[in-house]
């Protein structure tokens, strides 16, 4: 019998996603801010000592997002030990928001689309962007001696962390950002950053 194929009836997502490299290491842990609080002195040291210890227990479970302060978060591994990745959301072509997949396994899918339905239900945070730049970095976990000399100078960190392949800028629209958590089967399988309010 000859073998009949029928056209997929479904619709085509509207959503694209891009990778964007960022190397984190398993002693490290994946931040992000706005620039302009990252450059700000009293926030240095705090970003320094940012750790992935006991993170988990506070959620009870992994992958999630924990805010440092205002403007400043970061996102622990999954249960394997595996460091997210970074990914920017287009809808038709426009940019829309960055996603953090911690599952891995994530294409823009009918899961993505079902998740940002009902995105009010996922809400997790909000902070400002002041400086049109969202930055990602990494953070390292357990080398004292070198956390402490970066704490000392926003250039010399941010320097070091482009010199290494772990920092990430993207140039965004200045306002508020919604941070919603996405789940399924229980579990934490990525996070959206996407703008609430723009500001003129």
């Amino acid at each position: 019998m000859k073998a009949v194929y029928i056209k997929s009836k479904k619709k085509k997502s509207e959503y694209s996603s891009t990778n964007h490299s960022i190397d984190i290491e398993k002693n490290e842990v994946l931040s992000f801010s706005d620039l302009d609080s990252l450059n700000n002195k009293n926030n240095l040291k705090k970003v320094t000592e940012i750790t992935r210890i006991g993170k988990a227990e506070i959620i009870g479970g992994f992958s999630g997002c924990h805010k440092i302060n205002d403007d400043i978060f970061m996102i622990d591994f999954d249960q394997d030990g595996l460091t997210p990745d970074i990914r920017s959301v287009k809808k038709n072509k426009k940019f829309v928001g960055i996603l953090i997949n911690c599952g891995m396994d994530w294409v823009p899918n009918d899961f993505f689309e079902t998740s940002l339905e009902s995105k009010k239900e996922s809400f997790e945070f909000n902070f400002k962007i002041k400086s049109n730049k969202l930055i990602f970095f990494g953070v390292n976990d357990s080398e004292i001696n070198k956390k402490e000399k970066l704490a000392s100078n926003v250039n010399n960190f941010i320097k070091d962390k482009i010199k290494n392949n772990k920092f990430l800028e993207f140039k965004v629209a200045k306002g508020k950002y919604n941070i919603y958590t996405f789940y399924s089967d229980g579990k934490i399988r990525s996070h959206f950053i996407e703008l609430e309010n723009k500001e003129n």
